[in-house]
């Protein structure tokens, strides 16, 4: 039997320390990870330091920058259902409509998902393209990290010791997002998953962000796209020119898909996102 002891944290600071001076404690934040996790006996004896009791966690607001700031305990029903996001960050509000079932999107959050940073996650990719920004609590202070530096590598993020992500940030710029998904049909997780960011200027594309999910390794910009598309006119030509610059990436392979697949599924998924998203920007 697993030695697993519990607290239940009353503030921020209590939770930070709690995590930075207990060995083997974990964040419990809506807990679908770390229920797998005896399972694979990975969890081993831990004190859990439940979050859910600590106020301001999953408020949404507007900063006085104009940003869009959602706690990072904000449920993935509550980002679907939120009627800014569905307006100005419609991305962001497909892919959470879009995360497992509903009884995993009533529970499961916004930090503790990216804190998870699972391969095959849906809304880290719609942060990249979002250009979002990741606000932090640790022994050390408070911090923030662009989600391009939060994202280290395969189920790893910028997180430190005792760190608890308190917000994500997104600006408010204009323009438009998509997001666009081939989904495992059991599982219900991305496959492949690409969301896209544009603005225009004249007609023709000022800026551009777009990120893909599931068919790497992590949550990837596609650069090669952005840089294909920048100063164009967003024609159907020019955007399935620019989704072959998706080639060149990693893909993963296996039981579920194999790597030319996903590149396939890829450079589809990248056409689609982007072709929704300049018909929001215009």
């Amino acid at each position: 039997m697993l030695a697993i002891q519990y607290k239940a944290a009353q503030s921020l600071d209590e939770a930070v320390t709690l995590l930075a001076t207990t060995a083997g404690a974990r964040a419990l934040a809506g807990g679908h990870t770390l229920l797998l996790e005896p399972t694979r006996s990975q969890l081993g004896a831990a004190t859990l330091v439940d979050l859910g009791k600590i106020q301001g966690l999953n408020d949404i607001g507007f900063t006085r920058t104009g940003a869009l700031r959602i706690g990072a305990m904000t449920t993935i029903a509550a980002l679907a259902d939120n009627a800014d996001i569905q307006r100005d960050l419609p991305a962001l509000a497909e892919a959470a409509s879009q995360v497992g079932d509903p009884q995993v999107r009533n529970w499961a959050t916004l930090g503790g998902s990216l804190a998870d940073n699972d391969p095959e996650s849906d809304l880290t990719a719609v942060l990249l393209a979002l250009d979002a920004q990741l606000h932090l609590q640790g022994p050390n202070g408070t911090r923030a990290v662009a989600a391009d530096q939060f994202i280290t590598g395969p189920r790893q993020t910028a997180l430190t010791q005792g760190e608890l992500i308190t917000d994500v940030r997104i600006p408010i710029v204009g323009g438009g997002s998509a997001y666009e998904k081939f989904k495992h049909p059991a599982t219900l997780y991305a496959l492949c998953g690409v969301a896209a960011h544009v603005s225009l200027i004249d007609g023709k594309v000022g800026a551009c962000r777009v990120a893909v999910t599931g068919a790497t390794e992590y949550a990837t910009r596609l650069t090669g796209v952005e840089a294909a598309l920048a100063g164009q006119e967003p024609t159907a030509e020019a955007i399935a020119a620019a989704s072959e610059a998706a080639s060149g990436l990693a893909f993963r392979g296996d039981p579920f898909g194999s790597p030319e697949y996903r590149a396939h599924l890829t450079r589809v998924l990248v056409q689609r996102a982007v072709t929704r998203a300049v018909e929001r920007a215009r």
